[in-house]
């Protein structure tokens, strides 16, 4: 599979981490699992087709919080376009409270206007990618000029680079003293932008920083890579791993990734 990666507009940076465009050939059907991660994304399928619990995804769609193993089948040879969005980025762009959407691949037409889409899918036929990009910057940037909450961004925005770091331990109390919130407050942001808790947005994140190390690495000394996260332990890193992924950290690197393997380090 190719992927060629490709930065937002400017003004989007704070919201969407990236867009990607991958091309390939998955053959009469590919298996493999995703892991969460703490974003939402909007992917564009064009001659590809994903199932989850042997159900055809739509081919436009809007991708939740994934908060469990994610087992997928897809097929067909073609090319994917995806909006990876920032951890609260998606809540810039709608009012659907995130928490509702986690575990779900929601059909694009559910939030966003059909003629958006339509053009999406036009310029990825015609292999239209510059302005294919500029298409979807300019949707994002109207969005975003009707919705942006200056508080609720800041006090996300401060929540989420103190959590970011794996290896940093912090008290839902301080975290909300700093932000000027109540704790009660705070968890209500965080559900309705992120999905997750501030608690298990960290988790997923030092749960990343040890699976990108797993995935980059060959032979990896998993005490090392334990402390290293900010686990507690060994076991402890085991069972954190294990609960993301049903794999021990060893299980894991015996598996192969035929689609996510190209996602993992983005």
């Amino acid at each position: 599979m190719n992927i060629q990666k490709f930065l937002p507009s400017p003004r989007l940076r704070p919201y969407i981490k990236q867009y990607y465009l991958a091309e390939g050939n998955l053959g009469k059907k590919t298996q493999d699992v995703f892991f969460a991660d703490g974003c939402l994304e909007v992917v564009f399928n064009l001659d590809l087709t994903f199932y989850r619990n042997n159900q055809i995804e739509p081919w436009a769609k809007l991708i939740g919080q994934i908060t469990e193993p994610l087992h997928v089948q897809a097929k067909g040879q073609g090319k994917s376009f995806g909006i990876w969005f920032t951890p609260h980025g998606f809540s810039m762009f709608s009012d659907i409270p995130v928490k509702a959407l986690n575990d779900q691949a929601i059909p694009l037409g559910d939030i966003f206007h059909d003629a958006f889409i339509d053009a999406v899918g036009s310029h990825l036929e015609r292999n239209e990618t510059e302005r294919l990009i500029g298409t979807i910057n300019h949707y994002f940037e109207a969005l975003l000029s009707k919705s942006v909450n200056a508080f609720k961004e800041k006090v996300t925005n401060y929540a989420v680079e103190q959590i970011t770091h794996p290896r940093l331990d912090f008290s839902l109390n301080s975290l909300a003293k700093n932000c000027n919130v109540s704790n009660r407050y705070l968890q209500k942001i965080f559900a309705e932008s992120i999905g997750l808790s501030p608690k298990k947005l960290q988790r997923v994140f030092r749960f990343q920083h040890v699976l990108q190390k797993l995935s980059r690495a060959g032979k990896t000394e998993l005490t090392a890579l334990a402390y290293e996260a900010g686990y507690a332990d060994q076991s402890h890193f085991i069972r954190e791993f294990k609960t993301f992924t049903n794999f021990t950290p060893s299980q894991y690197q015996q598996h192969s990734h035929p689609i996510n393997q190209y996602f993992i380090n983005a």
